[in-house]
């Protein structure tokens, strides 16, 4: 609590002291005397979050090589690892059915024209394909990264090419609103339900 006006002031500290509510009482004096108000401020601090992601994501597919025949949307199962040890890196896994990932070196992910991607909102750090992801090196700020908007807000959106799909079509995943708001590695695991990877 600051001394002058007693303001509240958190830190990224916070994150260290015990989840729980809190009571906090407050001593104040000047030239007239001292007084103790009890029960001057509630807090209740909650598990800290460590990335966000929007509600919401869906997937459909499409034909061959073309924006044609798309399917209904679909919801896009999506899960968030997190290592606070690993080195400041996103990770973004496509997985089929079966949990077999695509690879993206070999161009079975892909981004969708002028659609929104985390490049664009990342310009810091160049993309890495490796045969089982799309990596990034990112910086680690105060409200979370990234800080800059895509061609779709923070809308990502990729495509896994028909050719490598057992049900020759297109897969077009899309989700919102990944950020980091810690320090560490994520990966970020896209699980398309309706998908088969081609052995």
């Amino acid at each position: 609590m600051s001394e002058i006006g007693g303001r509240i002031s958190l830190s990224q500290a916070t994150a260290f002291v015990a989840t729980g509510n809190y009571v906090i009482d407050v001593e104040v004096s000047n030239v007239k005397g001292t007084r103790q108000i009890l029960n001057a401020c509630r807090i209740q601090l909650l598990p800290k979050t460590y990335f966000a992601l929007d509600a919401g994501p869906f997937v459909t597919t499409s034909d061959p090589d073309a924006e044609t025949g798309f399917s209904d949307r679909i919801n896009l199962p999506i899960t968030v690892t997190y290592d606070n040890k690993g080195p400041n890196k996103i990770r973004f896994v496509f997985l089929d059915k079966n949990g077999a990932a695509f690879d993206p070196s070999a161009g079975q992910v892909i981004t969708r024209g002028d659609r929104g991607n985390f490049s664009q909102m990342n310009p810091y750090f160049p993309l890495v394909k490796t045969s089982s992801a799309l990596e990034w090196e990112f910086i680690d700020l105060p409200n979370g990264f990234p800080i800059k908007d895509g061609a779709n807000g923070t809308g990502n959106y990729y495509r896994i090419p028909a050719r490598f799909t057992v049900e020759n079509r297109n897969a077009n995943p899309v989700f919102f609103g990944f950020k980091a708001l810690s320090a560490g590695s994520y990966t970020v695991s896209i699980q398309i339900p309706t998908i088969t990877k081609k052995p």
